[in-house]
């Protein structure tokens, strides 16, 4: 024993991450100007944690209900605010500030001679500033409607509805043969759906020359097909 009846001790926190029997070492105890002692080897036993065998399986837990605030909708305000501006945007850019390039069909026969109507409208696509403006697509849009629309009430044929192909086999079997049709037409698609450039002077070459076409073949006259074959044959070249 010691003088005095002095007792000493240490707490230890022990921790094991696997089962199997453990032994503490000896602690030496030192007394200064004494004999040091040792203290006991401890040996310790860290067992298994028992199984339920009974409850293989457990429930999952059902999800927790977090209550809504109002308050968190106000992080997203920024980005709705964003969105409806750029939804308004393109809203008032599509009605007020892009060109519309809406071409109404010509379906119904008008009142006036058609080649005097259609003459008309190439001189009204003539006082347009689109090829000023170097906008061929609008213009060439107006000008295949122009001259599909004549073609169309001249000869009776489908021609707005048709695609390019289908329109020169339909000329084809008309006996028209005008040479710069295939380029009028080769262009026109271009420029429309390829967005290609042509030049000023091609575009009024064309529009001259759909303008003479049409008053070379004038009206058609159902009761004179004399007629109408003089017309044809004299548009081959």
């Amino acid at each position: 024993s010691l003088e005095g009846d002095t007792y000493i001790y240490k707490n230890f926190l022990l921790t094991s991450f696997d089962t199997g029997q453990f032994v503490l070492n000896a602690v030496p105890i030192l007394f200064p100007g004494k004999d040091s002692i040792f203290s006991n080897s401890i040996s310790l036993n860290f067992l298994s944690m028992p199984l339920d065998t009974t409850n293989k399986f457990f429930d999952i837990k059902p999800p927790k209900k977090v209550p809504f605030l109002a308050r968190e909708l106000l992080f997203y305000l920024p980005y709705v605010l964003c969105v409806l501006f750029i939804l308004l945007c393109a809203y008032l850019w599509l009605k007020y500030f892009r060109k519309k390039e809406i071409v109404n069909p010509i379906i119904n026969k008008p009142s006036i001679p058609i080649d005097v109507y259609f003459i008309a409208k190439l001189d009204d696509l003539l006082k347009q500033d689109y090829l000023t403006n170097k906008q061929y697509k609008y213009f060439y849009t107006e000008l295949s409607e122009i001259f599909r629309g004549y073609l169309e009430l001249r000869f009776d044929i489908p021609a707005l509805e048709s695609s390019t192909h289908d329109l020169k086999m339909s000329l084809e079997k008309l006996k028209i043969h005008e040479n710069w049709i295939n380029s009028f037409l080769r262009s026109s698609d271009i420029v429309k759906f390829a967005k290609g450039v042509s030049s000023e002077k091609d575009s009024l070459s064309f529009l001259n020359n759909i303008k003479s076409f049409i008053v070379k073949l004038g009206v058609s006259d159902l009761d004179g097909a004399g007629d109408n074959n003089s017309n044809l044959n004299n548009s081959e070249s």
